[in-house]
Parts: C-alpha cells; sequence; structure tokens
C-alpha cells in the first residue's frame, strides 16, 4: 500500500469518525441522509421538524397555563440563556474555526473528487480542523455545564410545584391528549401529599418519631434530588435540609387539631421537592458524580430553547388572556 493510499484512508477514517461524533453530540441519527429527505424534498422535511416542535411547544405551554408575570420572566431566562451561549467566551472563536473547517473540507472533497489521494498539505489541514472543532465543542460543553445550574436554578424559581410536575410528564406530540395535567389539580395533588404526610407523622407516638425522625429526614433527602442524578458534596446543607424537615414535623406535632387545620398546608409547602431542591442549590455545591454526564432538566430543555423566544413574544403581545396557577404568582415574585 502507497503513502498516499495510507494518507487517504487515514483520512477518511478521520472524517467518519468525526461525522459519526458530530451526529452523537447533536443526537441526529448516525449515517448517510435518508434518500427520502434529499433533494426537492429535504426544505420542506426540515419545516416540518420545526413546526412539529414549535407545535409541542405550543401544547405543553397551553397545558402550564402561565401566568402573564411567569411568561415575561421565562422569556427574559431564555433570552438571557440564548446571549450567553452566542457572546460568551470562545463563541467567536468557534465561528471563525468552523468557517476555516469548512474551506479545509471543501479543498479536500474539491481534490479527492480528481480521483486521486489529495496531497499531504490538504490532508494535514483537513485533520487539524477535524480536531479543533471537537477541542472547541468540548471545551463550549464544559461552560455551558458551568452556567445550566444557574439557569435552572432560575427557572424552577419562576414555576409552581405542578407546573414542573406537567413538564416532567409532557412527551412531543402534535395533539395534545386529553389528559395532559391541569396545573390547579397537580398542585392540589402535591400539596394533599405533604398534608397527609404530614398527618400521619403528627399522630406517631413520641417515642417512635424519635427513634426514626433521623431516618426519615434522610429519605426526605433523597427524594429531593430523586432522579436529578446530582451528588450533594456539601454536608452542612445536607444536615440543614434534613433539620428544616424535622423542625416542621416538630412544629406540626406541637400544634392543636384546630392550629393544625389552619396552617397545614402552609407547613406542607415548606416540604415540597421544589422548595427542598432549592435550599440545596442555595446551600450547596452540586457537583456530578464522575463519568456521569450531567443531565439537562426537562424544564430546561423545553423552555431555555431558542425556539421558545418567538413563541412567548408573540404570546404576550397578542393580548391573550393569561390564567393562573397555584403558587405561580408567589413563584415569580420571588424569583425577580
Amino acid at each position: 500500500m502507497s503513502d498516499a493510499t495510507r494518507r487517504w484512508l487515514g483520512v477518511v477514517g478521520a472524517c467518519v469518525a468525526f461525522g459519526l461524533s458530530a451526529c452523537a453530540m447533536a443526537g441526529q441519527p448516525m449515517g448517510m441522509p435518508d434518500p427520502a429527505m434529499a433533494g426537492e424534498n429535504a426544505e420542506a422535511e426540515a419545516r416540518l421538524q420545526v413546526l412539529f416542535q414549535d407545535i409541542s411547544t405550543i401544547n405543553l405551554l397551553n397545558g402550564l397555563r402561565l401566568t402573564r408575570e411567569q411568561t415575561a420572566a421565562v422569556l427574559a431566562l431564555a433570552r438571557e440563556a440564548e446571549d450567553r451561549r452566542r457572546k460568551g467566551p470562545g463563541a467567536e472563536l468557534y465561528r471563525i474555526t468552523l468557517a476555516k473547517a469548512v474551506e479545509a473540507y471543501e479543498a479536500f472533497k474539491a481534490d479527492a473528487n480528481q480521483g486521486e489521494p489529495p496531497g499531504r498539505r490538504l490532508s494535514r489541514n483537513a485533520v487539524y480542523y477535524e480536531h479543533r472543532i471537537l477541542a472547541l465543542k468540548a471545551q463550549r460543553a464544559r461552560r455551558i455545564d458551568q452556567r445550566r445550574e444557574e439557569f435552572e436554578g432560575k427557572l424552577h424559581s419562576v414555576l409552581s410545584e405542578g407546573q414542573l410536575q406537567i413538564i416532567e410528564s409532557f412527551e412531543p406530540c402534535l395533539v395534545p391528549p386529553r389528559d395532559l395535567k391541569d396545573p390547579v389539580r397537580a398542585g392540589q395533588v402535591a400539596d394533599d401529599r405533604g398534608v397527609t404526610m404530614l398527618a400521619h407523622l403528627r399522630k406517631l407516638p413520641g417515642f417512635v418519631w424519635g427513634q426514626r425522625k433521623d431516618q426519615m429526614a434522610e429519605g426526605h433527602l433523597r427524594r429531593a434530588v430523586e432522579g436529578d442524578r446530582i451528588e450533594i458534596t456539601n454536608e452542612q446543607a445536607r444536615a440543614a435540609l434534613k433539620k428544616a424537615f424535622i423542625d416542621v414535623v416538630e412544629r406540626a406535632r406541637a400544634m392543636s387539631d384546630v392550629e393544625f387545620e389552619m396552617e397545614k398546608s402552609q407547613l406542607a409547602a415548606r416540604l415540597s421537592p421544589k422548595q427542598s431542591r432549592q435550599q440545596l442549590f442555595e446551600r450547596a455545591r452540586v457537583a456530578r458524580p464522575k463519568g456521569r454526564p450531567q443531565q439537562v432538566s426537562r424544564a430546561a430543555r423545553w423552555l431555555l430553547h431558542p425556539r421558545i423566544i418567538p413563541i412567548l413574544e408573540e404570546r404576550l403581545k397578542s393580548g391573550q388572556p393569561f390564567q393562573s396557577a397555584p403558587g405561580a404568582s408567589q413563584a415569580a415574585g420571588a424569583a425577580s
């Protein structure tokens, strides 16, 4: 095998690896494009995918029943996230490098199309920009990880617990299901569970509560981060959250039946998963386990996507009536 052929195979292999890596990063299927997507159908197919995404987003927004204040708050966060993505450190370098990589690949393609393996200069240039683009992508991903907690924390503080539950169960759809959760009912369910738990804990004999309260507080901590794939590395934050759980329960246990009936909803709200997660994010350094990629919350995936910006802008301009959800106005006020 000649040196030229070896260079040719090496660069082809590198290009294939780059293509597979780029597909994996973008979440797109690997392999050659579907022939049905080629030619005159490609533009219409791409437009159809964008419309499906927009319709799914609108279906979700309709189910969430955001208040006007929430809509404005989510729009501001989506704009800020997009602005940081476009103007953040390294963004201009990435755009310049990407343009040069396209030039290098175009030159390589034109030379390869002459029927012979491209020369050493073109080969080295293509491989250089392949590795440069991958390195810059990894660097940008690390920076995004560092900002993600900040944006997700702000977004979660804008939404009610019921609305977060809706997002967790939502799937992209053209026609929304009839049982798309009502945020009013979702909020009621969350409150009802907390009240039921407190009512049960009030009835425990004193010696049973004394023996099991630490174990119950640890279970409350685990539920607060369930499904988020995060580790709480700050032991002071863990201890503070467990103490807050014990304090609320002991306050409820010390109340008369009349006092409990009057304050049970407020006490239950302090034990909601949303409130507990917020306390942990504020108090602790939240780190992902080694070897495990950080997960984007479903709320951030849907509500901080650039495509939602024109949708929310149109909603605010249209003058359409906005509905309220339990706890929404308080949540939005806390975020501002």
